[in-house]
């Protein structure tokens, strides 16, 4: 049998990318709804915290869309 990363076989790993994936996109998504709706309401220190979380959500679904991770 084929083992992955710490004993997880190849296969888990495989059923879980597209979760992964999907779930990055979608927090970046929200990320940048949040950032939106802060700079709206004038509220700038949540305006910088969502810019950031999109910026690396943005980079974590950037990687699992080209296999890198």
């Amino acid at each position: 049998m084929e083992e992955g990363v710490r004993g997880v076989s190849a296969g888990a790993v495989q059923a879980a990318y597209p979760l992964f994936s999907m779930l990055s996109v979608l927090c970046a998504a929200v990320c940048g709804r949040m950032l939106l709706v802060a700079e709206r309401e004038g509220l700038s220190s949540q305006a910088w915290l969502a810019a950031v979380s999109f910026g690396l959500w943005s980079a974590l679904a950037a990687l699992y869309f080209w296999g890198t991770v």
